[in-house]
Protein backbone atom coordinates (compact mmCIF):
# COMPACT_ATOMS: atom_id res chain seq x y z
CA UNK A 1 0.00 0.00 0.00
CA UNK A 2 1.32 3.41 -1.23
CA UNK A 3 0.86 6.28 1.84
CA UNK A 4 1.37 9.88 0.46
CA UNK A 5 0.14 13.03 1.86
CA UNK A 6 0.49 12.73 5.38
CA UNK A 7 1.66 15.68 7.28
CA UNK A 8 5.16 16.14 8.81
CA UNK A 9 2.94 16.85 12.28
CA UNK A 10 -0.44 16.73 13.87
CA UNK A 11 -2.00 17.50 17.01
CA UNK A 12 -3.87 13.98 17.15
CA UNK A 13 -3.39 11.23 15.74
CA UNK A 14 -6.32 8.66 15.28
CA UNK A 15 -5.60 5.06 14.32
CA UNK A 16 -8.38 3.03 12.93
CA UNK A 17 -11.14 4.55 10.74
CA UNK A 18 -13.97 2.27 12.27
CA UNK A 19 -16.54 3.17 14.37
CA UNK A 20 -14.77 4.84 17.57
CA UNK A 21 -11.93 6.52 15.43
CA UNK A 22 -14.46 7.75 12.80
CA UNK A 23 -16.70 9.20 15.55
CA UNK A 24 -13.41 10.30 17.69
CA UNK A 25 -11.70 12.54 14.68
CA UNK A 26 -15.65 13.68 13.80
CA UNK A 27 -15.86 15.09 17.19
CA UNK A 28 -12.62 16.27 17.86
CA UNK A 29 -13.46 18.65 14.60
CA UNK A 30 -16.56 19.45 15.83
CA UNK A 31 -14.64 21.05 19.06
CA UNK A 32 -12.40 22.90 16.72
CA UNK A 33 -9.11 20.57 17.25
CA UNK A 34 -7.11 21.30 14.04
CA UNK A 35 -3.97 18.95 12.60
CA UNK A 36 -6.23 15.43 13.18
CA UNK A 37 -4.96 12.62 11.23
CA UNK A 38 -7.16 9.70 11.19
CA UNK A 39 -5.38 6.66 9.75
CA UNK A 40 -6.22 2.76 8.92
CA UNK A 41 -4.63 0.08 7.06
CA UNK A 42 -6.46 1.27 3.58
CA UNK A 43 -9.04 3.80 2.12
CA UNK A 44 -12.97 3.77 2.61
CA UNK A 45 -14.90 2.18 2.68
CA UNK A 46 -13.21 -1.15 3.49
CA UNK A 47 -9.91 0.19 5.63
CA UNK A 48 -8.92 -3.55 6.30
CA UNK A 49 -9.57 -2.89 9.75
CA UNK A 50 -11.85 -4.75 12.46
CA UNK A 51 -15.30 -2.57 11.35
CA UNK A 52 -14.16 -3.49 7.54
CA UNK A 53 -14.33 -7.17 9.29
CA UNK A 54 -18.06 -6.78 9.73
CA UNK A 55 -19.04 -4.78 6.95
CA UNK A 56 -22.83 -3.85 7.50
CA UNK A 57 -22.99 -6.11 10.23
CA UNK A 58 -22.42 -2.64 12.67
CA UNK A 59 -24.05 -3.08 16.58
CA UNK A 60 -26.17 0.19 16.56
CA UNK A 61 -26.71 -0.80 20.51
CA UNK A 62 -24.72 -1.47 22.95
CA UNK A 63 -24.47 -1.73 26.65
CA UNK A 64 -22.52 1.50 26.89
CA UNK A 65 -24.65 5.19 25.79
CA UNK A 66 -21.01 6.15 24.90
CA UNK A 67 -20.40 3.74 22.54
CA UNK A 68 -23.82 3.61 20.78
CA UNK A 69 -23.53 7.01 20.80
CA UNK A 70 -20.23 6.36 18.56
CA UNK A 71 -21.61 4.12 16.52
CA UNK A 72 -24.71 6.20 15.36
CA UNK A 73 -22.77 8.96 14.84
CA UNK A 74 -20.10 6.84 12.33
CA UNK A 75 -23.09 5.65 10.64
CA UNK A 76 -24.14 8.90 9.76
CA UNK A 77 -21.01 10.19 8.67
CA UNK A 78 -20.72 6.52 6.54
CA UNK A 79 -24.10 7.47 4.93
CA UNK A 80 -23.09 11.04 4.39
CA UNK A 81 -20.02 9.50 2.55
CA UNK A 82 -21.66 7.29 0.58
CA UNK A 83 -19.81 4.66 1.97
CA UNK A 84 -23.00 2.65 3.57
CA UNK A 85 -25.24 0.18 3.09
CA UNK A 86 -27.94 -0.65 5.47
CA UNK A 87 -29.00 -4.05 5.47
CA UNK A 88 -30.13 -4.91 8.94
CA UNK A 89 -29.11 -8.50 10.87
CA UNK A 90 -29.95 -11.25 12.64
CA UNK A 91 -28.48 -12.29 16.05
CA UNK A 92 -29.04 -15.92 16.67
CA UNK A 93 -29.12 -17.18 20.35
CA UNK A 94 -28.35 -20.93 21.05
CA UNK A 95 -28.01 -21.11 24.89
CA UNK A 96 -30.01 -19.10 27.47
CA UNK A 97 -27.02 -16.89 28.58
CA UNK A 98 -27.12 -15.50 24.67
CA UNK A 99 -30.62 -14.99 25.35
CA UNK A 100 -30.20 -13.03 28.17
CA UNK A 101 -27.03 -11.39 26.42
CA UNK A 102 -29.44 -10.06 23.60
CA UNK A 103 -32.55 -9.21 26.12
CA UNK A 104 -29.93 -7.08 27.10
CA UNK A 105 -29.38 -4.99 24.32
CA UNK A 106 -32.96 -4.95 23.38
CA UNK A 107 -33.06 -3.17 26.29
CA UNK A 108 -30.51 -0.71 25.99
CA UNK A 109 -31.68 -0.31 21.78
CA UNK A 110 -34.96 1.30 23.65
CA UNK A 111 -32.97 3.97 24.60
CA UNK A 112 -31.42 4.67 21.31
CA UNK A 113 -33.11 5.62 17.79
CA UNK A 114 -31.70 1.87 16.93
CA UNK A 115 -34.49 -0.15 15.40
CA UNK A 116 -34.32 -3.96 16.63
CA UNK A 117 -36.99 -6.62 17.73
CA UNK A 118 -36.84 -10.26 19.02
CA UNK A 119 -38.23 -12.72 16.63
CA UNK A 120 -38.74 -16.64 17.18
CA UNK A 121 -37.33 -19.74 14.61
CA UNK A 122 -40.62 -19.05 12.62
CA UNK A 123 -40.30 -15.88 11.94
CA UNK A 124 -36.82 -16.14 11.20
CA UNK A 125 -37.90 -18.41 8.44
CA UNK A 126 -40.51 -16.45 6.96
CA UNK A 127 -38.40 -13.10 6.73
CA UNK A 128 -35.33 -15.34 4.89
CA UNK A 129 -37.46 -17.56 3.07
CA UNK A 130 -35.76 -18.22 -0.41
Amino acid sequence: MRVSGLPAQARVVVIGAGIVGNSMAYHLAQQGWKEIVLIDKGPLPNPGGSTGHASNFIFLTDHSKEMTLFTLDSVRQYKALGVFTQSGGIEVARTAERVDELKRRMASSLLTAASSRTTTTHGIRNCCAA
